[in-house]
């Protein structure tokens, strides 16, 4: 089912200059069109180097 959105207030976080351009990871893409900022300092970091025995 596809979902529209609709930005009621605000604004997308867009790079002003060619400086702030960045690549952008799935999540970050995500965050983006949810109008949040795309640096989020709380949220998960990957985890690498588990295994289930």
């Amino acid at each position: 089912m596809l979902q529209n959105k609709r930005l009621e207030s605000g604004s997308f976080q867009w790079p002003r200059n060619t400086e702030e351009v960045q690549t952008l990871t799935p999540q970050q893409y995500r965050w983006l069109m949810e109008g949040l900022k795309t640096e989020q300092p709380k949220a998960n970091k990957a985890v690498s180097g588990l295994s289930v025995i």
